[in-house]
């Protein structure tokens, strides 16, 4: 009698082994998911020398990559940003039914997505960013930079020449900020011809002003965050979907410099240097709106005053 129970121990084991292996062999689904959610508790983040996160009332920097809730979802994704990583994957909470639908709706929210890149190094800030998924909850976030090594490694050496003649510390913080914001306007004109962005200059990013002597929005403010990052002032980019400009904080406010609105375009075809846009308050900025009867400074301050 034992012999027989024996035998059909022996026979379930290796039925059911047999079973396992043949799962394995035709339901590699079924390995991705033991991987995955062993990868669950096992995912690490890199980061590059240029990680810099802003406070701000987005997001935050997190150590938790398997998100519960969209605000898990949004700390997981500027932590990414901010540390300059080129791709990072991550794996949904088991139980987060609405993780893909919420990654959908945070990847097609461009204003968002751009918000976010606003509170990062220049250097780490990107053109896109791509978001993969499968069923198993494996999410992976490809990100497309502006700044490739061989810029950087240029613009930071010109930088480092430039630097000693714009800024001293004998001076006020508000005078070596006057000095970069006059000598960037002074090498830059405003890139007329950039279209969708196409044009024969880098104007859209540091190098355009920087070594090209033409700049937008963009490459004016990049420079600006770049020479400010130095200083050192606490600072950071700001942006609606027309428009980008930089804020500092000094003396116990937000203030705003816009270079692109002080190195206007004139019809006579001269250079002009306006100081119309320079350590404005919130206040000041809006007004200016007003009076020329436009909205380029309309933001949301609940993201960018805090």
């Amino acid at each position: 009698m034992k012999k027989i129970i024996i035998y059909l121990l022996t026979f379930v084991i290796l039925s059911f082994g047999s079973l396992t292996i043949y799962y394995y062999i035709y339901n590699p689904d079924f390995i991705e998911t033991i991987i995955s959610n062993y990868k669950r508790q096992h995912t690490t983040l890199e980061k590059n020398k240029f990680n810099r996160y802003i406070r701000n009332n987005l997001a935050k920097p997190t150590n938790n990559f398997t998100p519960e809730n969209k605000q898990d979802l949004l700390d997981i994704y500027y932590t990414v940003f901010a540390s300059g990583m080129d791709e990072f994957t991550f794996f949904c909470s088991i139980g987060y039914d609405d993780c893909i639908d919420d990654i959908q709706l945070i990847t097609e929210d461009s204003q968002l997505i751009s918000h976010l890149n606003n509170f990062i190094h220049v250097y780490n800030s990107f053109h896109s960013v791509k978001t993969t998924y499968n069923a198993n909850g494996r999410i992976t976030i490809i990100v497309n930079k502006v700044y490739t090594d061989e810029l950087i490694e240029k613009i930071t050496n010109e930088i480092d020449e430039l630097f000693p003649e714009l800024v001293s510390d004998d001076s006020e913080l508000e005078k070596n900020i006057k000095n970069v914001h006059d000598h960037i306007i002074n090498i830059t004109r405003y890139d007329v011809d950039f279209i969708d962005g196409i044009s024969e200059y880098k104007s859209n990013t540091a190098y355009g002003p920087l070594f090209q002597g033409y700049g937008i929005c963009s490459g004016y403010t990049d420079l600006m965050s770049l020479f400010l990052d130095r200083m050192p002032i606490i600072h950071q980019k700001v942006s609606n979907e027309n428009h980008v400009w930089n804020m500092v904080y000094l003396n116990d406010e937000w203030l705003h410099i816009d270079l692109t609105w002080n190195d206007p375009v004139s019809s006579d075809g001269k250079d002009y240097l306006l100081h119309d846009s320079f350590l404005l308050t919130t206040g000041e900025l809006l007004q200016t709106n007003i009076d020329l009867d436009k909205d380029e400074h309309e933001f949301d301050q609940a993201i960018y005053l805090h």
